[in-house]
């Protein structure tokens, strides 16, 4: 059975306006900088823009055990990579007047900035920590979803697990929220059965 699709933006449209997103990045060190950011919202159709480095963006800050995590070379950023600009651009069109939700918001919200600050493009949505999307929907989670927490939250590890790609661990963190507020969802989530 396909994952149910998300019905709920009717009723509450303030949802759409709800991102997740994760970052992967050049190390975790002063001068470090992002080269993979995703995105997805509650329809969990998460997307992903490889960054192509800006010219101050040194290969001394990009750390051998970084790329030991996310397998993500710089020299396939220099080839496939998104030019910045245009990256915090798409950023802006994508989330334009909403909030962006974290796990790790002091990295995050440290890349986001050096992206936006580096390019001078003015980033015109909110980042603030996962804790704070709870808060958003805390007036509307289902309770039978919420009574089972624990055992939907083992099954989003299973079908959705962290493995440090910035578009499949947006995901997981979109997944784990709706969770919450979303019955066909949580259902479906403690139906299937995984490979």
């Amino acid at each position: 059975m396909d994952c149910p699709e998300f019905t709920l933006f009717d009723r509450y449209p303030y949802l759409r306006l709800l991102t997740f997103v994760d970052i992967e990045s050049s190390g975790l060190m002063m001068g470090s900088y992002p080269i993979q950011y995703g995105w997805c919202g509650f329809d969990l159709v998460p997307r992903q823009v490889l960054i192509r480095p800006l010219p101050n963006w040194s290969s001394t800050y990009f750390e051998p055990s970084s790329v030991e995590i996310h397998g993500i070379r710089r020299s396939q950023l220099l080839i496939n990579g998104v030019e910045a600009e245009e990256v915090a651009r798409m950023l802006n069109e994508a989330m334009r007047g909403g909030t962006a939700f974290s796990d790790a918001i002091a990295w995050d919200r440290d890349w986001t900035d050096r992206l936006f600050d580096d390019t001078a493009v003015e980033r015109e949505f909110r980042l603030e920590t996962v804790d704070k999307a709870f808060e958003r929907i805390a007036s509307i989670c289902d309770p039978w979803c919420v009574e089972r927490q624990e055992a939907i939250f083992e099954r989003v590890d299973q079908i959705f697990p962290h493995v440090h790609k910035a578009d499949k661990d947006c995901l997981r963190l979109a997944a784990m929220t709706r969770s919450f507020i979303d019955r066909p969802f949580s259902e479906w989530l403690l139906s299937t059965a995984t490979v």
